[in-house]
């Protein structure tokens, strides 16, 4: 069950360069304190205090999607929302419309509502996971795993894996307790006092090549049950799991989420996708982070497919720079707007949110591939259209091995 959560993340603010820098540029003021260059060539994701325990390892994973994920701090421009609307942009750089008032729906309901506001601000919602309430993947990924990881405070006998025994477990658990609050990052809305309920099954998968523990929560006090997570952890740092919540109903939706850190090829791969089966809403997050070449991307898209409304990008940078920027490219339909099926390029400055270089895919040694590149958007949309089709097997992985193929493979299972 999807538990929302307002809590404020502790986050590694990346620094990215930017490609040539041009005359017109204002100059970047200077930090108020000296980045820490928190990776160095010879660091890599390190394994979780526990190597072994799931609660170490959802962790650890939070903490490097957040660090090697590509982000704005939006903390220096507004975000209010704006009711004003205008139309009729051709150009492929991005900063003609960047800040052009009231030309995509704000994320986020402002006062009962989804003001119009710019692209700036929107980036500013979504790649901002300090915010309360962060909408990134990053967040949603959390939200996911926040009861997940409350149960597992609960289950405390573990076999030689390191994960609870196999068995049914009936548990009560209280989200105000000290055990929760010190290890789990997650949603606490509704009652914060007393105690909730909740059935898990753990089980040992036959084939543990990829996953090692199937937990099935059939029953809960909120939400119903339903989810189903699939677990490997390992000494050497591998940590793999996927996590499907199906939610039956007038229309279908499913929520499924994705990660794999594979500590020889030293990467991250995560996907999540959020999918509403009339075609009201859809939503795809991918990231690639790369710990030897020090690169994160991230790949996104949310809107409605039955309607003429959409908002994808991708996003790319250094994330051992001491160079604020990075490298985006976006493209955007509204409701009533002259939309044009150009990207929309720049090198942004990630500390304030100004076009740096307008009309680039390059931050530092990241050259971007194109968001009209994404041919994975309507194909991995396509490709399913039942929860069923979402369903992860003993052997589900994700299907790209490089910020490239995140464009282009579609995720079977």
């Amino acid at each position: 069950m999807r538990m929302k959560f307002l809590v404020m993340l502790g986050v590694v603010v990346l620094m990215m360069s930017c490609g040539k820098k041009s005359d017109s540029d204002d100059p970047v003021p200077a930090p108020t304190e000296t980045p820490t260059d928190t990776n160095t060539d010879d660091e890599e994701t390190p394994p979780a205090d526990n190597p072994t325990d799931v609660t170490s390892n959802l962790n650890r994973a939070q903490t490097a999607l957040s660090a090697g994920t590509p982000k704005l701090d939006s903390s220096g421009f507004s975000l209010t929302g704006r009711n004003a609307y205008r139309s009729g942009f051709a150009s492929t750089g991005l900063e003609a419309i960047w800040t052009t008032e009231g030309l995509v729906s704000s994320p986020v309901r402002v006062n009962d509502t989804y003001p119009l506001i710019t692209v700036k601000q929107y980036m500013g919602y979504v790649l901002d996971d300090t915010l309360l309430g962060g909408l990134g993947p990053i967040t949603s990924f959390k939200n996911d795993m926040f009861i997940f990881c409350v149960l597992n405070q609960y289950m405390t006998t573990m076999d030689d894996t390191g994960q609870p025994e196999d068995g049914t477990y009936d548990l009560t658990f209280d989200l105000a307790s000290s055990k929760v609050s010190e290890n789990c990052t997650g949603n606490k809305d509704g009652p914060q006092e007393g105690t909730d309920s909740a059935t898990i099954i753990v089980s040992t998968l036959t084939d543990t090549s990829v996953f090692q523990k199937k937990y099935e929560i059939v029953a809960a006090s909120r939400g119903g049950g339903g989810q189903v997570i699939y677990v490997k952890t390992a000494t050497d740092g591998t940590f793999n799991l996927a996590a499907i919540e199906p939610q039956p109903g007038t229309p279908d939706r499913v929520s499924k989420s994705m990660i794999q850190i594979n500590p020889t090829q030293k990467t991250i791969r995560f996907e999540s996708v959020a999918h509403t089966f009339d075609g009201s809403s859809y939503g795809l997050n991918r990231i690639f982070i790369d710990d030897e070449a020090h690169t994160g991307y991230l790949l996104s898209y949310f809107g409605a497919m039955n309607q003429n409304k959409l908002f994808r990008y991708a996003v790319g940078g250094e994330t051992n720079s001491t160079h604020a920027g990075l490298a985006v490219s976006l493209s955007f339909k509204q409701e009533g707007s002259d939309y044009s099926a150009s990207d929309y390029n720049a090198c942004v400055d990630d500390s304030n949110g100004a076009i740096k270089t307008d009309d680039t895919l390059t931050a530092g040694s990241v050259t971007l591939k194109p968001i009209s590149e994404a041919t994975v958007i309507e194909a991995n949309y396509t490709a399913h259209t039942t929860i069923e089709s979402y369903q992860p097997t003993v052997t589900s992985v994700l299907p790209f091995n490089t910020p490239a193929e995140m464009y282009t493979e579609v995720t079977t299972d």
